[in-house]
């Protein structure tokens, strides 16, 4: 046998263990049909008995219902009588065909009739109890009513008619009737011998004493109704004697002939559960004898397949066991990575030289492995080295062009933002210059008005003086007196004149400053290009307005020199009329010719000063368009300055955008983030923008299991990231928007449902198992919470901020 293989071992013993296993088993089973046998025999009489005693049982049930029943004709003992009835009908032939026992079959059969006969005296209490209470009830209580009812309007129309004896007479006769009454009643309940004479009796004297009483009675109704009480007594006697002789028939079928019957049926009940326990008590001897042989055999045979197995199993593992020992410990050695172990038992020719064999070529194939896997797992280090080299190579190229770009995107929108704040300034500067020299050129409109009214008066002074120097040939004896005044008016003129030539350098120094403002408004049209070239051609009006005034009032000046002058001499001339009257003619000459000669010069000056004022109304004017115009560059300047701002929080966004690719691009795939927080994408609200964070935080944490190999709980995640974290911020900030009052929220709530619903188709997708539906649903996610937060939240933040602001 140990020269067989391990298989052939092995089968060869449990072989062996099989076959006397077999024995056991045959004997076994003999044994257990055996017991069997004996078993089902004591069931079928434990069953049997079991029916017997329901029978016993329900049979007296049956009796008790059929005394109450006679007794009070119960309803409800009749419904139980009838429920019984069907089941003893059933069990009693069932309880017969399982009896073998002759004796207890007998016994069955003859329950059988008892039960049979039983019921059939009972159909026949049922009818004689029917009939004594229709006589009871239909008979004898109408007629001993109606007996009654007679005698008493007897008695009642005798007294009253004053017949004491016959009303008298009638009430002995209903003693007697009531009686009567009374002691059938007492026989109802107890129907003896004496109740049954004693009614019989009261009823006979009922009867004479009515039929004395007719004979007596002389009034016809008195006389018909004790007729009619006479024959109600005797139908109810006859009543009663049916109802007697029914009482009688009842209490013997129900007391005597039935009651032999139940108690015969329950006899034989006993006997024959007697008779069973007897049989069950034998049955039970022989089975438990029969089970000890058979378990003293099966034992004896247990003990010897058992120690025969053990012994075969001995031999057997040892001649596996030993060498599979010593292999088991090369396998451990090589598991723990001793390459060099030796493989033992390779010369054996049974399956365990086989394994042996393999063994020693899974350990040659082992140390192939382990060398292969390291050239695999250096080259798959290097290759990632150089994939992560690449990366940063193209994030540090990538960052160098567009942040190029994006820094001279901030630059540029930076010297923006200043240039147009200067531009602002400087227009806020135009403006305001501008409304000072529109101030000047009125007030110096008013004071040429001045002056143009002085010129008035000095041509009228002038025109007096030409008519005085016509009349000094008339009157020469006044012209001392003359010559005086016309010092003192000549006088006046001078300092009249004097006050035209403040005036005039007022109006040169206006004129001046007018021209400085025209060039200053040149140089800051040029600033600001083309917005600025209206404003530059006002500007160079206003200039050449200002250079004719200056022209207008040089020449002011100049004629007011030649005035001065004029003036002066004539102030010489009238000293000399003082002293040399007899030159009068020819001083009046002199001064004739210089009083028009003054005359043309008032007249030039006139004409100046109309020209002046004119000027300075256009320049007023021109002004005026030069300050709209400096507005018009400040608005210009405040939208540059706006778009300029816009312009670099673009840029602080983009940069922003770079530097978080910049960064996913070196990350390792734990540290990847689909999304980066930026402060610019605070709302101002505490709890809104700690949702969005939280928000941030959980889809990069799903995204960062993705990227690790876990895209099963990373999808999971972010689908139950949706109605658990999404819905109640949703709702949190619509509620918000509704106490703030924002106009948006039925766009902000519509883009809400929008999302859920593109929601659901992603997830649909997903959970068909549609090719790239995870990545795309944490794409969706991420692009989407962004661009909300960064366009329809901010929104909302920039209301409450000018809400605020308002506040």
């Amino acid at each position: 046998m140990f020269n067989l293989n391990v298989s052939g071992r092995i089968y060869a013993g449990f072989g062996l263990i099989v076959a006397l296993l077999l024995v056991l088993a045959g004997q076994s089973i003999l044994t257990l049909g055996t017991s069997k046998h004996q078993i089902d025999k004591y069931a079928g009489v434990s069953d049997n008995a079991q029916r017997v005693l329901s029978l016993k049982g329900d049979f007296a049930n049956i009796r008790r219902n059929v005394i109450i029943f006679t007794d009070s004709a119960d309803p409800k003992a009749l419904e139980q009588i009838r429920k019984i009835q069907p089941r003893i009908a059933k069990v009693l032939p069932e309880a017969v065909a399982a009896t073998t026992d002759p004796t207890r079959k007998a016994n069955l059969t003859k329950m059988q009739d008892l039960f049979t006969a039983y019921m059939a005296g009972f159909d026949k209490v049922a009818e004689l109890r029917k009939t004594k209470m229709e006589l009871v009830e239909k008979r004898m209580n109408v007629l001993g009513v109606g007996a009654r009812k007679a005698i008493s309007s007897i008695m009642e129309t005798a007294k009253a008619d004053g017949d004491f004896e016959a009303s008298a007479q009638a009430g002995d006769a209903m003693e007697n009737l009531m009686l009567a009454r009374l002691n059938a009643v007492k026989f109802l309940a107890d129907p003896s011998d004496d109740f049954t004479k004693e009614t019989e009796n009261n009823i006979k004297q009922f009867v004479a004493e009515s039929e004395a009483l007719t004979k007596r009675l002389r009034n016809p109704e008195r006389k018909r109704l004790a007729l009619e009480a006479e024959g109600n007594a005797k139908a109810y006697a006859d009543a009663f004697a049916q109802v007697a002789a029914a009482t009688h028939a009842l209490d013997k079928l129900v007391f005597k002939d039935m009651a032999a019957q139940a108690a015969q049926f329950a006899d034989l009940a006993d006997q024959t559960v007697h008779s069973q326990d007897q049989a069950m008590d034998q049955q039970k001897t022989d089975t438990e004898a029969g089970m000890e042989r058979s378990s003293a055999a099966t034992w004896t045979g247990a003990i010897v397949a058992l120690g025969l197995a053990v012994l075969l199993s001995w031999l057997i593992a040892r001649s596996i066991v030993t060498p599979l020992s010593a292999m088991t410990g090369a396998m451990t050695e090589l598991s723990k990575g001793n390459k060099t172990v030796d493989i033992p038992a390779r010369d054996r020719t049974d399956e365990i030289g086989a394994m042996a064999k393999a063994m020693e070529i899974f350990k040659e194939n082992t140390l192939k492995m382990d060398k292969l896997q390291a050239e695999q797992e250096a080259q798959k280090l290097r290759a990632e080295a150089d994939r992560k080299a690449a990366l940063h190579h193209m994030a540090d190229t990538f960052e160098e062009s567009v942040g190029k770009v994006v820094q001279t995107v901030t630059s540029a929108a930076t010297e923006l933002q200043g240039a147009s704040s200067q531009m602002a300034s400087t227009a806020h500067e135009t403006s305001a210059q501008a409304t000072t020299v529109a101030s000047a050129a009125t007030q110096a409109s008013a004071n040429v008005e001045t002056v143009a009214a002085a010129t008035e008066e000095l041509a009228a002074s002038i025109s007096e003086i030409a008519k005085q120097v016509e009349r000094s040939q008339v009157v020469a004896n006044r012209a001392e007196e003359e010559a005086e005044n016309t010092t003192n008016q000549v006088r006046a003129l001078s300092e009249n004149v004097g006050r035209i030539g403040e005036v005039v350098v007022l109006i040169n120094d206006i004129a001046a400053q007018t021209n400085l403002l025209a060039l200053n408004a040149t140089i800051e049209a040029a600033r600001a290009g083309d917005a600025g070239k209206g404003f530059a051609v006002v500007a160079n009006e206003v200039k050449n307005l200002a250079n004719q005034t200056a022209k207008a009032t040089d020449e002011i000046a100049s004629q007011i020199k030649a005035v001065q002058e004029g003036t002066g001499n004539a102030v010489k001339a009238i000293d000399t009329i003082s002293k040399v009257i007899s030159e009068m003619g020819e001083i009046s000459a002199s001064v004739a010719s210089a009083v028009q000669e003054q005359t043309a010069a008032t007249g030039e000056i006139a004409r100046n000063v109309e020209q002046a004022a004119a000027g300075t109304a256009e320049v007023s004017s021109n002004i005026n368009s030069v300050e709209q115009a400096a507005r018009e560059t400040g608005h210009a300047a405040e939208q540059i300055s706006e778009s300029a701002t816009d312009l670099s929080r673009q840029a602080e966004y983009l940069r922003a955008e770079v530097s978080r690719f910049l960064h996913q691009v070196r990350a390792d795939k734990n540290d990847m983030k689909i999304l980066v927080w930026d402060n610019a994408l605070n709302t101002g609200e505490s709890s809104i923008d700690r949702h969005h964070r939280e928000m941030f935080d959980q889809v990069n944490r799903y995204y960062g299991e993705m990227m690790s190999g876990n895209g099963d709980v990373a999808v999971q995640g972010i689908l139950s990231l949706v109605p658990t974290t999404f819905v109640p911020h949703f709702k949190e900030e619509e509620d918000l928007m509704s106490r703030r009052g924002y106009p948006g929220i039925d766009e902000h709530r519509g883009r809400h449902r929008e999302f859920l619903d593109a929601f659901e188709s992603h997830k649909r997708a997903v959970e068909a198992g549609k090719d790239g539906a995870s990545g795309a649903l944490f794409q969706f996610a991420a692009t989407w919470l962004k661009d909300h937060i960064h366009y329809e939240d901010g929104k909302i933040a920039a209301f409450l901020k000018d809400k605020k602001s308002v506040a």
